[in-house]
């Protein structure tokens, strides 16, 4: 039986985004938009999540249990966004793919497999409630 609209609420059921913590801004007098309730999708995980874009960084606040592998909060300095990229999720289009430039190359840029288009990008998946959500978020990020 193929997966039906219901089934695929119920298996987000009853997850809500954690509230961002604001005392994770790294400057805290940064003007910041209000936070937007997105799911974080990773191989294998789809964990609840808040984005927050501020003048400078963009946040992104995973609940500290569903993301045991990763940090609570990640930002990326904006001047690092590369490249955000429109992506369906579950046959909707409410992902938005946003790719990071290395912060710096380290003393590993010696390493050959460093030199291949695209090597060291950064990459994070995020799935929106609605289109509309992704577009005002991309409208704002632009």
């Amino acid at each position: 039986e193929p997966l039906g609209e219901e089934r695929l609420r119920s298996i987000g059921a009853g997850e809500r985004a954690p509230a961002f913590d604001l005392t994770a801004l790294v400057d805290p007098l940064e003007e910041h938009a209000p936070p937007v309730d997105v799911t974080r999708i990773s191989p294998m995980m789809l964990t609840p999540a808040t984005l927050v874009l501020s003048d400078s960084q963009l946040y992104l606040h995973s609940d500290a249990a569903a993301a045991a592998s990763a940090a609570a909060v990640s930002h990326w300095p904006l001047a690092h966004l590369r490249r955000a990229v429109r992506r369906r999720h579950l046959m909707r289009h409410t992902a938005l793919e946003l790719r990071f430039s290395p912060a710096e190359r380290s003393a590993e840029a010696s390493d050959p497999l460093l030199l291949l288009p695209g090597a060291g990008i950064e990459s994070t998946l995020v799935s929106f409630s609605s289109h509309a959500a992704r577009e005002a978020f991309l409208q704002a990020l632009a």
